[in-house]
């Protein structure tokens, strides 16, 4: 009867009336942003979780986590992996935080689901990493080229930039050797060092080259820096020379010599006079033997300066035997109070005023020969000086035997009178004037004799006039060939000596090359 009334007053319909649901996922997240606060580096790991809920009524496909920004956090779980999470399903993620050093990280993670409404979803991260953090600076130092015996340093600066104390535990050099790298603490005591925040201390690295060449070192310092717990410095540095010294010399060919032998003839030289006349021969044969030699021989004494006897030249009769008898017949009954420079420069006044002994064109050879420190009443300055007045220095060298430097010498075998004091003015005449010395208190005076000879007629020593060269960079030339043997280096007289058989002849051009510290050395 109802259904009859209803068709009567709203007409009948073949539909009929149904509710609609609407079946979808639906996706929350919680919380969306994560703080991690402090955490100390190296030591802990912060650990938080965010929640992906499906709240809808369908299933939830979230596609693989991606996150964006500090690689510090990691999900350890679902990071890589399509999640399905039913209605009404709760998944935890974890998110770890690691940090390594001192540092403030942030990060999001993108969740995407097919959630229409809300496909993407971010979660904001933040922490921070709590840590001791060294910083050097400059943890490379290039000296560069550096003169042997100069230095040169860098400071190096060592900064806690953490918020957490540094600790420097240690602090190792290894380096080439030499070791010219050398690190200068100051008044810093030996590691550890402990430092506060923003707290620096600084190093002094030392370049000081002594030899030619590269050098390097490393320098680890070793801390509670828990991202660098040993830092590496490097330094590297090149030794090489400042000044290099280029000598020449041109052999002479036509040698005129006027040889002016200044003898002591005090009491003490009765054995150094007999030596002398015993080995004269050996002087006087070298001079003959070279054959170009044009020479005059005069001999005066400490105490007087006229010639003891007519000189001697190529013309004379038995002129080796001459010469050994006129130092045998000086005698030893002079004055003590020997003045040597005086009285060769008053006999360089007398032969010029009279014209007797000494030639113009003649080179002047001085040899003095004493026991005895020169009692002279000038400065050894002040006869050089008169010397050159008299004579161009070009054309003088002089020669002294005497006790050695710097305090003396005895004869080897224990003769009277064989003691002799250093004779520092001849000495020193002798040096300035390109000569040499040799030791009267040696037995044998043969060798010496022939030596002396040698260097007068012919040059077989070349003075340097740079003191203290740098022995491995002396190069010797002659006729522009470098000669690498025949020749040494003699460190007491500062030359270079060619051995007997490789003596540059007449002519021939020298040429000496070598470098000297640019600083010198301490």
């Amino acid at each position: 009867m109802l259904s009859i009334l209803l068709c009567f007053f709203f007409g009948c319909s073949d539909s009929t009336l149904m509710k609609v649901v609407d079946v979808k996922p639906e996706i929350m997240v919680h919380p969306t942003d994560l703080f991690f606060g402090h955490v100390r580096s190296g030591h802990e790991i912060g650990n938080e979780m965010f929640s992906i809920i499906n709240v809808g009524n369908a299933t939830l496909h979230v596609e693989p986590i991606l996150m964006d920004g500090s690689t510090r956090y990691n999900i350890p779980e679902f990071e890589s992996e399509e999640l399905v999470i039913q209605p009404g399903e709760v998944l935890d993620v974890h998110v770890d935080y690691v940090p390594i050093t001192y540092e403030h990280n942030g990060a999001v993670v993108k969740v995407i689901s097919n959630d229409e409404e809300n496909d993407e979803i971010f979660v904001i991260m933040e922490g921070y990493g709590d840590a001791p953090k060294i910083d050097v600076n400059p943890q490379h130092v290039d000296y560069g080229d550096v003169s042997i015996g100069c230095d040169n340093e860098y400071r190096v600066t060592i900064k806690n930039i953490g918020n957490l104390d540094l600790e420097i535990d240690d602090v190792v050099q290894m380096s080439t050797l030499p070791n010219d790298i050398n690190i200068d603490y100051g008044s810093l005591p030996n590691p550890p060092w402990n430092m506060l925040q923003n707290e620096e201390i600084d190093l002094l690295i030392k370049y000081t080259p002594n030899d030619i060449g590269p050098d390097e070192s490393i320098v680890r310092i070793d801390s509670n820096d828990p991202d660098r717990q040993s830092l590496e410095l490097m330094q590297e540095g090149n030794g090489d020379v400042e000044h290099w010294i280029v000598h020449e010399w041109v052999q002479e060919e036509e040698l005129i010599y006027d040889i002016l032998w200044v003898i002591d003839n005090s009491g003490s030289m009765r054995t150094f006079q007999s030596r002398l006349s015993s080995n004269m021969s050996n002087f006087m044969n070298y001079i003959n033997s070279t054959g170009y030699v044009d020479f005059r021989m005069g001999f005066i004494t400490t105490d007087d300066h006229e010639l003891v006897a007519p000189y001697i030249d190529n013309n004379t009769p038995n002129v080796n035997t001459r010469a050994a008898d006129i130092v045998g017949s000086i005698g030893i009954g002079g004055s003590g109070n020997e003045m040597g420079l005086q009285k060769s420069h008053q006999a360089l006044e007398y032969f010029l005023a009279t014209g007797e002994f000494i030639r113009e064109d003649a080179h002047l050879i001085m040899i003095y020969v004493s026991d005895e420190r020169d009692s002279s009443p000038l400065t050894t300055t002040d006869y050089i000086q008169r010397y050159i007045t008299l004579k161009p220095q070009a054309k003088i060298k002089a020669y002294a035997v005497i006790g050695d430097p710097p305090s003396g010498c005895q004869s080897s075998n224990g003769m009277w009178g064989a003691n002799a004091q250093f004779g520092s003015a001849y000495y020193d005449v002798a040096m300035h004037f390109g000569g040499s010395w040799y030791s009267i208190c040696d037995y044998d005076w043969s060798t010496n004799m022939t030596n002396l000879a040698q260097d007068i007629t012919i040059k077989s020593a070349f003075e340097l006039d740079e003191l203290d060269p740098i022995v491995d960079t002396i190069e010797v030339y002659v006729n522009g060939q470098l000669v690498t043997s025949g020749w040494s280096y003699d460190h007491t007289k500062n030359w270079i000596k060619f051995d007997s058989n490789n003596i540059p002849t007449g002519g021939q051009t020298v040429r000496i090359e070598y470098a000297t510290y640019g600083c010198g050395l301490e």
